[in-house]
């Protein structure tokens, strides 16, 4: 079906065109942010045990959100070839279970490689922020992209 001048959809075509476009979007999605700041979320609490510099254990636990884990994570597991898209930490009485950490690599990548270093990097980070303790790691490529900065916001 061909459109002539007098359809609605070549009209609204020809109004859209000939309008600026709007700033209205930038203020929704300053709005949007906003409001997804002030949500509170729940944290579930880790207890951490962590060792002095010997291997010795410290006298005292300390409590870790599991928020500020997922974020020293993303620290650690981020590099120019992969990035973190979702960590999911089971936590019972206080305690880390087990820990599932999704990733998107660059094309180009030994994915396997990328998952064994991820997992190094997962196990050293829990190993020296909650201490010493033997949790399963599973680790797993959701997606591969050109840049992970579409990911990140940057670099890596």
């Amino acid at each position: 079906m061909a459109l002539d001048d007098s359809s609605p959809l070549e009209r609204a075509s020809q109004a859209m065109r000939e309008q600026p476009p709007s700033d209205a979007w930038v203020d929704l999605a300053v709005s949007i942010r906003e409001a997804v700041r002030r949500t509170t979320r729940r944290t579930v609490h880790v207890t951490a045990e962590p060792e002095d510099v010997d291997g010795n254990p410290l006298s005292s636990s300390i409590v870790v959100a599991d928020r500020v884990l997922r974020l020293l994570l993303r620290d650690e597991i981020n590099t120019p070839a992969r990035a973190l898209t979702d960590a999911a930490i089971l936590v019972e009485d206080g305690a880390v279970q087990a820990l599932r950490v999704e990733i998107a690599c660059v094309y180009d990548v030994d994915m396997v490689r990328e998952a064994e270093q991820v997992r190094g990097a997962a196990r050293r980070l829990l190993t020296r922020v909650i201490g010493p303790r033997e949790v399963p790691i599973d680790v797993h490529v959701v997606d591969l992209l050109d840049d992970v900065s579409q990911i990140t916001g940057s670099g890596a």
